[in-house]
């Protein structure tokens, strides 16, 4: 796709919203705002998406994509929450905190590695009531190529991923700290990263 394809709004543009909405039900890939920092994302449920994320990104195969979803209700829907993961999460959500958890089911290998998936309920509320509206989980990772800083600004997002994708949405500056992330999946609770660190989210 060249750039003349991929439309940038600013976010409180009327029907910019319905536009996202749209571009992610319709299987395409769009670089938008969060609350921590800009996000490439497509629907779980597009294996074609997925993939696409990966090849933009160059991002391992064997290191999956952390879920996007609405509400601990949707959570719960792909991942198998314990009684301390459950009280994380209802301190944390919305907000920056990845948990990662069992899998409840069968999900795609890009999102899903060793029977564990990375879920999180974003604290933005734009982003919140497009998934909302969506009904479903949204693969959302860092808009930067792998291994490269997380973007705090569509400055900083590659054009290798914002030139290619369907929609980017201009969100101005954001607080450019990924997502703490904590790992239930063992015995003990483990802090995998921390909000402070950078990189890739």
């Amino acid at each position: 796709m060249s750039p003349a394809e991929s439309r940038i709004i600013q976010i409180d543009t009327p029907g910019a919203l319905d536009s996202l909405t749209a571009v992610l039900r319709g299987g395409g890939l769009a670089v938008f705002p969060t609350d921590t920092v800009y996000g490439l994302g497509g629907r779980i449920s597009s294996v074609a998406a997925l993939d696409r994320i990966l090849a933009l990104k160059g991002r391992p195969s064997g290191k999956p994509l952390p879920v996007l979803v609405a509400g601990l209700a949707a959570a719960e829907r792909l991942a198998i929450f314990s009684r301390a993961a459950r009280r994380a999460a209802l301190e944390a959500w919305p907000g920056a905190v990845t948990l990662i958890l069992p899998a409840r089911r069968e999900l795609p290998a890009a999102i899903c590695r060793d029977g564990r998936v990375a879920v999180r309920v974003p604290g933005y509320p734009p982003l919140l009531g497009v998934l909302e509206t969506l009904q479903e989980g949204i693969a959302g990772t860092s808009a930067n190529l792998s291994g490269e800083p997380a973007p705090a600004s569509l400055a900083e997002v590659p054009p290798e991923l914002s030139d290619r994708v369907e929609l980017v949405l201009d969100g101005g500056i954001l607080p450019g700290r990924p997502s703490r992330i904590i790992d239930f999946t063992g015995a003990t609770p483990m802090v995998v990263r921390d909000s402070q660190a950078g990189g890739e989210k």
